[in-house]
């Protein structure tokens, strides 16, 4: 599911993430095309089985970050899913964050100006 929120494309997966399921790359790139360049990843609802099956989390933020973009996740249940989703988006330099809120609170953190004003 992909929706707008207060200019952030927050996208919800649900389900089994499996690595032959590519999909959702030619969905960003098609977002990325329509100037989209912030976006919440959510797999709160996701079931990752296989640290291969995580790795969709690199190429997604590499495909954001590429294109001058922010990416913030939030991790999907269980431990070791949730570690491997961490350790990947550390990896790559993106945050993590425990809810949707919490991810679109830390883009607009992001996004404040920082400095006197």
């Amino acid at each position: 599911k992909v929706t707008l929120v207060d200019n952030v494309t927050l996208m919800e997966f649900e389900g089994i993430v499996m690595t032959r399921r590519v999909w959702w790359l030619g969905a960003v790139d098609a977002l990325l095309l329509q100037g989209r360049r912030t976006f919440v990843v959510s797999l709160e609802k996701a079931t990752i089985r296989t640290l291969a099956d995580a790795r969709f989390v690199s190429a997604l933020a590499e495909r954001v970050l590429r294109h001058n973009g922010r990416v913030v996740f939030v991790a999907p249940p269980g431990r070791r899913a949730a570690a491997r989703v961490r350790s990947i988006a550390r990896h790559e330099h993106v945050l993590v964050a425990p809810t949707v809120e919490a991810a679109l609170e830390a883009v607009r953190h992001s996004e404040r100006p920082t400095g006197p004003s």
